[in-house]
């Protein structure tokens, strides 16, 4: 089993209330007719059953929105270093005849 810290079960927790919405849509029924709490206490039983399933997919999870986050960082990083290699004129308006 893989090591979990609390933002990794916490996804656990969200993969395995999404997988009980998943059910009970399933069935018929419909998620709104579950409170909160119903539907958290059906997840924690469902990670209890499923741990190693839930923890892997959530490591897989973390992985995917870091890898997200690199590349925007990086497309981020690009786009100012060509604005600033780019070198836009900075209007200063006491010397460009502003208020007198």
């Amino acid at each position: 089993m893989l090591m979990a810290n609390h933002a990794i079960v916490s996804m656990a927790l969200l993969i395995c209330r999404e997988r009980m919405r998943e059910e009970i849509r399933r069935r018929g029924e419909k998620v709104h007719h579950y409170s909160f709490k119903q539907l958290n206490n059906l997840a924690e039983d469902y990670l209890l059953e499923h741990v190693d399933e839930a923890l892997d997919q959530a490591h897989e999870r973390q992985a995917e929105i870091e890898r997200d986050v690199r590349v925007k960082l990086t497309t981020l990083a690009q786009q100012r270093k060509l604005r600033n290699q780019t070198g836009f004129p900075v209007q200063n308006s006491c010397t460009n005849g502003g208020a007198k």
